[in-house]
Protein backbone atom coordinates (compact mmCIF):
# COMPACT_ATOMS: atom_id res chain seq x y z
CA UNK A 1 0.00 0.00 0.00
CA UNK A 2 0.83 3.44 -1.09
CA UNK A 3 0.16 7.04 0.59
CA UNK A 4 0.92 10.08 -0.74
CA UNK A 5 0.26 13.04 1.85
CA UNK A 6 1.55 16.00 -0.42
CA UNK A 7 -2.60 16.35 -1.40
CA UNK A 8 -3.49 19.93 -1.29
CA UNK A 9 -5.95 21.31 -3.68
CA UNK A 10 -6.56 24.97 -2.58
CA UNK A 11 -7.23 25.30 0.54
CA UNK A 12 -8.25 21.50 1.31
CA UNK A 13 -5.62 19.01 2.47
CA UNK A 14 -6.24 15.36 1.67
CA UNK A 15 -4.49 11.97 1.20
CA UNK A 16 -3.98 9.14 -1.28
CA UNK A 17 -3.84 5.70 -0.73
CA UNK A 18 -3.19 3.18 -3.25
CA UNK A 19 -3.22 -0.60 -2.78
CA UNK A 20 -1.75 -2.82 -5.33
CA UNK A 21 -2.74 -6.59 -5.14
CA UNK A 22 -1.16 -9.27 -7.32
CA UNK A 23 0.22 -12.61 -7.45
CA UNK A 24 3.75 -12.43 -7.66
CA UNK A 25 4.19 -16.37 -8.85
CA UNK A 26 2.43 -15.61 -11.79
CA UNK A 27 4.46 -12.36 -12.37
CA UNK A 28 7.07 -10.33 -11.63
CA UNK A 29 5.64 -7.42 -12.25
CA UNK A 30 2.93 -5.81 -10.54
CA UNK A 31 -0.13 -3.76 -12.46
CA UNK A 32 0.56 -0.06 -13.54
CA UNK A 33 -1.38 2.71 -13.42
CA UNK A 34 -0.96 4.56 -16.59
CA UNK A 35 -3.83 7.29 -16.37
CA UNK A 36 -6.41 8.66 -14.28
CA UNK A 37 -8.60 11.96 -15.80
CA UNK A 38 -11.41 13.96 -13.22
CA UNK A 39 -14.19 14.82 -15.29
CA UNK A 40 -17.43 17.13 -14.96
CA UNK A 41 -20.43 16.64 -16.44
CA UNK A 42 -20.25 18.48 -19.29
CA UNK A 43 -17.48 15.46 -20.01
CA UNK A 44 -14.63 18.63 -19.60
CA UNK A 45 -11.22 17.06 -17.42
CA UNK A 46 -11.88 19.19 -14.31
CA UNK A 47 -10.63 19.16 -10.67
CA UNK A 48 -13.86 20.77 -9.51
CA UNK A 49 -16.73 19.60 -8.88
CA UNK A 50 -19.64 21.21 -7.17
CA UNK A 51 -20.28 17.98 -6.01
CA UNK A 52 -19.55 14.50 -6.28
CA UNK A 53 -22.46 13.80 -8.19
CA UNK A 54 -21.21 16.13 -10.81
CA UNK A 55 -17.73 14.25 -11.56
CA UNK A 56 -17.08 11.26 -12.94
CA UNK A 57 -13.05 9.63 -12.65
CA UNK A 58 -11.97 7.88 -15.82
CA UNK A 59 -8.85 5.73 -15.34
CA UNK A 60 -6.89 3.21 -17.24
CA UNK A 61 -4.44 0.35 -16.04
CA UNK A 62 -2.69 -2.83 -17.36
CA UNK A 63 -1.20 -5.52 -16.12
CA UNK A 64 2.41 -6.62 -18.30
CA UNK A 65 5.03 -9.52 -18.44
CA UNK A 66 8.16 -9.21 -19.80
CA UNK A 67 8.74 -10.81 -23.18
CA UNK A 68 12.22 -11.89 -23.31
CA UNK A 69 11.83 -12.90 -27.13
CA UNK A 70 10.90 -9.23 -28.40
CA UNK A 71 12.18 -7.86 -25.65
CA UNK A 72 8.58 -5.65 -25.05
CA UNK A 73 6.00 -6.20 -22.35
CA UNK A 74 2.97 -7.90 -22.83
CA UNK A 75 -0.32 -7.18 -22.04
CA UNK A 76 -2.29 -9.74 -19.48
CA UNK A 77 -6.07 -10.34 -20.47
CA UNK A 78 -8.45 -10.90 -17.61
CA UNK A 79 -7.81 -8.61 -14.77
CA UNK A 80 -10.21 -6.53 -12.23
CA UNK A 81 -9.73 -2.87 -11.38
CA UNK A 82 -11.19 -1.38 -8.60
CA UNK A 83 -11.67 2.58 -7.43
CA UNK A 84 -13.14 3.79 -4.36
CA UNK A 85 -13.29 6.75 -2.46
CA UNK A 86 -14.07 8.34 0.76
CA UNK A 87 -14.32 11.97 1.66
CA UNK A 88 -14.81 11.87 5.14
CA UNK A 89 -10.80 11.59 5.42
CA UNK A 90 -10.42 15.04 3.77
CA UNK A 91 -9.20 17.49 6.34
CA UNK A 92 -11.58 20.43 6.29
CA UNK A 93 -9.99 22.65 8.78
Amino acid sequence: MLSNLNVKVDDVVGINTTKFTYNASQNNAPPTLQMLQFRNSENVVTDRFSSASHGTVRLSAGDFQYNSSNFAMDYIEGNTVEFSYNLSSINKT
